[in-house]
């Protein structure tokens, strides 16, 4: 490092949101010269902002002031107010799917969370302490297609990611398996199908009040179709996170 410009380092990054080495470095172009150095910088961070964003510099400008011109944070800022794709704007849907392309699992978790926000869509007060609260009936059905499948599959997975299997499979079964049709995961949804029959069959058959979290899993795996079930379901659950994605991708339209 330059010992020339240490001093000066400092004072310029508690200015201006300038990495240590782009900061040197036009330290030693302007010479030291302070005053210069940061109005270039500015003028660099509003030049980039305003092509990225194609938006008017009196919105551009106060938000620059505001974080220290940081002008990588305050093109993503805008883009989330805006939902800009290129500098365009687009419906939020769309703004998500770009977003989070390289991970498909956050951007269905977004459209999910813009859906039920859309909606209004109230959760039911869950009846234990870690039970997982599902929307109310009445509130599902006033969804759309599109919508319904979208919140359904993501609100399983996310109950498949907190608890077991043998109990996931209790869970919306009809709604969801009907819903993994939908987007052309038919072997996924049988899987979830034969899993949850071989379990109405094994509760069926025990005495009322012996069947515990712990004695329920241990009585499914001991079948050996639900084990080859699980097994199928374990992995091919990725699938279910690329078709959804890959879903909403084909049907923009019917979302906002």
């Amino acid at each position: 490092m330059d010992h020339k410009y240490i001093s000066q380092l400092k004072q310029l990054r508690d200015t201006i949101a300038i990495g240590v080495s782009e900061g040197l470095q036009l330290l030693k172009a302007h010479d030291g010269n302070m005053e210069a150095m940061i109005s270039s910088f500015k003028k660099q961070s509003l030049d980039k902002v305003l092509t990225s964003t194609r938006q008017h510099e009196s919105y551009v400008l106060p938000l620059l002031e505001q974080h220290q011109y940081d002008s990588s944070r305050v093109i993503e800022m805008i883009e989330d107010q805006l939902s800009l794709v290129q500098g365009a704007e687009v419906p939020s849907t769309l703004y998500y799917l770009h977003k989070f392309r390289n991970d498909k699992s956050m951007a269905v978790t977004k459209i999910a969370e813009l859906i039920i926000h859309n909606n209004k869509l109230e959760r039911m007060r869950p009846f234990a302490v870690n039970a997982f609260p599902w929307f109310y009936a009445a509130e599902m059905a006033g969804l759309n297609a599109y919508d319904l499948c979208v919140v359904s599959l993501t609100e399983w997975l996310d109950y498949e990611e907190q608890e077991p299997f043998s109990s996931v499979i209790h869970y919306n079964t009809d709604l969801v398996t009907r819903q993994m049709e939908l987007i052309g995961l038919p072997e996924l949804a049988r899987d979830i199908c034969c899993s949850a029959a071989i379990a109405w069959r094994k509760n069926k058959s025990t005495k009322k009040g012996k069947l515990t979290g712990t004695t329920r899993t241990s009585l499914y795996h001991n079948d050996k179709k639900f084990r080859e079930a699980l097994k199928r379901f374990s992995k091919n659950k990725v699938l279910l996170i690329e078709h959804l994605y890959d879903y909403i991708s084909a049907n923009q339209a019917h979302f906002s």
